[in-house]
């Protein structure tokens, strides 16, 4: 959850230039993916010793879920459009 928050909320600074509310869902699931920033945040808490390595293996599987759910979430939004008239184009 705090993945979507943080990083997907900046996704509404879009809304003006998407099409509508999927696309900034779209956008904000996109963004909210990562899991290099994760790993590298976790191998270094695990180094000074801030975090224990259950929660360090609990980060890395919600990155995992991130970076799996998030971008297939997202396609399926884009995916599933009412079809344009040729007067929107």
């Amino acid at each position: 959850m705090a993945l979507l928050v943080v990083r997907g909320l900046p996704a509404a600074l879009y809304w003006s230039a998407l099409a509508g509310i999927r696309d900034v869902v779209a956008v904000g699931l996109l963004q909210a993916t990562s899991l290099p920033f994760i790993v590298a945040a976790i191998t270094i808490g695990l180094q000074v010793h801030a975090i224990g390595p259950a929660n360090a293996a609990a980060l890395v599987a919600a990155g995992l879920f991130s970076v799996i759910l998030f971008p297939v979430i997202s396609l399926q939004l884009l995916k599933i459009r009412p079809p344009r008239s040729r007067q929107d184009v």
